[in-house]
């Protein structure tokens, strides 16, 4: 399948018609993911031309990684990797990343050792937090479950901390966007109440400082 074809099969699964269906959503969104990572899979098998390459692998985070993506949304694409020379694993990035590029798919994406994520996490909120969220696509799966393994240790132990942090970024976002509810139109992703708080909520359950909503 080439990468114009997903373009056009991500918006023939929007069906309007069945929106007032229940679960009509769920099921959208489901079948979205699918299509991608199999996409996502077949691009995988053609940079490293099929061959059992360890030690690098395809994740994702983001919409993708939870199984929420979107007819228009991003993908965060993180091409990982563990005692490979790097000019290889850049040879390989490129032929990941250049027929996304060419063909307009718009994602986000980088190249890191499982030390170099750590660090990330460190460093950058937002990268912690989204990393929580890191899924295997293709290549060595036991470096992803790693790196996930480690972020997920990480936050844990240094959430509360890290809370000041979360609650200023928090509370500037939510002067910028404003309130969800009370907004003709709103930005459903980063307003207060809206998606982007959804995953903060699920980070704080993830180190344990709070329980996940049951609605």
């Amino acid at each position: 399948m080439s990468v114009p074809d997903i373009k056009s099969a991500r918006m023939a699964l929007v069906d309007p018609h069945a929106f007032s269906s229940a679960g009509s959503g769920q099921r959208r969104r489901a079948a979205m993911t699918a299509t991608m990572r199999e996409h996502l899979g077949d691009l995988w098998r053609s940079a490293t031309e099929g061959a059992r390459v360890d030690g690098l692998a395809l994740g994702c985070v983001g919409s993708l990684a939870r199984g929420e993506l979107g007819p228009l949304s991003d993908l965060d694409l993180v091409l990982l990797y563990r005692g490979q020379d790097v000019k290889s694993v850049n040879a390989i990035a490129d032929k990941l990343w250049y027929p996304l590029w060419d063909n307009g798919i718009r994602f986000d994406h980088s190249v890191r050792t499982p030390q170099q994520s750590r660090e990330a996490g460190a460093r950058d909120l937002t990268a912690a937090i989204g990393q929580l969220d890191l899924t295997w696509i293709a290549g060595d799966e036991t470096l992803v479950m790693a790196v996930r393994s480690t972020t997920a240790h990480d936050w844990r132990r240094d959430a509360r901390t890290r809370l000041p942090e979360l609650l200023e970024a928090l509370a500037s976002r939510h002067h910028r966007e404003g309130d969800l509810a009370q907004l003709v139109d709103p930005d459903l992703k980063e307003a207060r109440g809206g998606l982007r708080d959804m995953g903060i909520l699920r980070a704080m359950t993830a180190a344990w400082l709070a329980d996940r909503p049951h609605g």
